[in-house]
This record gives structure tokens, C-alpha cells and sequence, in this order.
């Protein structure tokens, strides 16, 4: 089950959908829940899309809590993968629960006035995602400062297990430093404020006023 579109979450929802077609166990049937993203199905796997899920929190919270479950049972599942930081209410099925969302973790609360929609990711949605982690079977992250983090909110008992995210590029050619290459760095996040994208700016701003010779290349995608 996923609902992302963009981003980094879209890539992890193609990753795993790509696993799924890999497989060789040609039994296991696969059942994708998404938002809007186009995957392709085969004999085994299979896409449902549900588009209106992003109309509103209204919508979402209601797929969440009346549908999701529904879809469980209608399906018969042996087996949930949320790859949405939040479990499935109201089902025993066995949940592994992949938590890509740092927010609730970091120590910079965002307040109200300022980014209200951080806001309420930090404090309403925050508490469902720690609860989450505590109810599901497996959790999912994919660094081990994400696994240190749920570790000190004191969630110890828990099988956590890190996998860093695949980066599949097809190379065409390699550069080739020369005297005038410059040190070139690239920061690919979306333009959330969690993302700090402001505070690498000041922090190239500082290098080079302090160092005056240093000539780097930042790109931020």
C-alpha cells in the first residue's frame, strides 16, 4: 500500500514495485493500493489507484479508516507492506511498515504560525507514525540515524531493520577532472523547510567567505 506521487516517496513505491516484477516466485501475488502513479500489472500483480485519496486530509483519513481494512479482507491478504509510515487500522494481518519520514525525530519543532502543514505532520500525524511503529511487526528505514531515532523515543523492543534506497542510473560517461574543475556537489530533496536547503546556502556562504580560494559547485534539485 502506497500513496505517493513525487519525490523520493515515488521513487521507494517504483523500487519496490520493480522487486515485485523481478521476483522469481511467481505464486506470490502482489496487490499495489496507490494514489495516483501508473504501475504496470502482470499475472501476478496487481494496481488499484485511488486518485481521490489526494483531494484532501478529509479523504485521506477516510481511505485510511474505512477502506484500507475493507481492502484487506476483500483480497484476503497474507501479508501487509505500508510503505506509507502508517499502518492499517482494524486488521490482524501481519504489517511490515517502512518509515521514511523524519519529522516526528528531529528535535527543530516547526511552529503552528509558521509552516502549518509541518505542524501538524510533527504533532497529529507524528503520534500515528510513532504508534505505528510500535503495532507493526517489522519496521523499515533507510538509515541507521532513523534507527538510532525510533530507538531513543524509547521503542527498543522492535525489529528494525535499515535499508538504504537503490540508485539505479545508467551511465553514459564518466567526467574527467581538469585544472579547472571545481568541487561539485548535489543535493536532490523536495523544497519542504525540513529539507534545510536554506541552511546549506549559509553554509556555503561561510566556507567561502572564510576560505577564500575554495571553489565549489552546489546543486540543489
Amino acid at each position: 500500500m502506497y500513496l505517493a506521487e513525487s519525490g523520493g516517496a515515488l521513487s521507494v513505491l517504483n523500487e519496490f514495485h520493480n522487486d515485485a516484477i523481478l521476483c522469481k516466485d511467481k505464486s506470490i501475488h502482489w496487490i499495489f493500493v496507490v494514489s495516483k502513479p501508473v504501475l504496470a500489472e502482470t499475472d501476478n500483480i496487481k494496481v488499484l489507484r485511488y486518485p481521490w485519496i489526494k483531494k484532501s486530509w478529509f479523504h485521506r483519513l477516510f481511505f485510511d479508516n474505512f477502506v484500507a481494512a475493507k481492502l484487506v479482507r476483500k483480497y484476503d491478504a497474507d501479508k501487509i507492506l505500508s510503505l506509507q509510515n502508517i499502518t492499517i487500522p482494524y486488521t490482524k494481518i501481519k504489517q511490515d511498515l517502512y518509515v521514511h519520514n523524519s519529522l516526528p525525530f528531529i528535535d527543530y519543532r516547526f511552529p503552528f504560525k509558521k509552516n502549518k502543514h509541518l505542524w501538524v505532520y510533527q504533532n497529529i500525524i507524528g503520534r500515528s507514525i510513532i504508534k505505528s511503529i510500535k503495532n507493526a511487526d517489522e519496521v523499515i528505514v533507510q538509515t541507521e540515524w532513523m534507527k538510532k531515532a525510533i530507538i531513543e523515543i524509547g521503542i527498543v523492543n522492535k525489529n528494525i531493520e535499515v535499508v538504504p534506497p537503490k540508485i539505479n542510473l545508467d551511465v553514459k560517461s564518466f567526467f574527467e577532472a581538469n585544472k579547472h574543475t571545481l568541487s561539485t556537489f548535489f543535493y536532490p530533496a523536495s523544497a519542504f523547510d525540513y529539507k534545510n536547503h536554506k541552511l546549506i546556502v549559509e553554509a556555503c556562504k561561510i566556507l567561502k567567505k572564510n576560505q577564500k580560494k575554495l571553489n565549489i559547485r552546489f546543486y540543489l534539485l
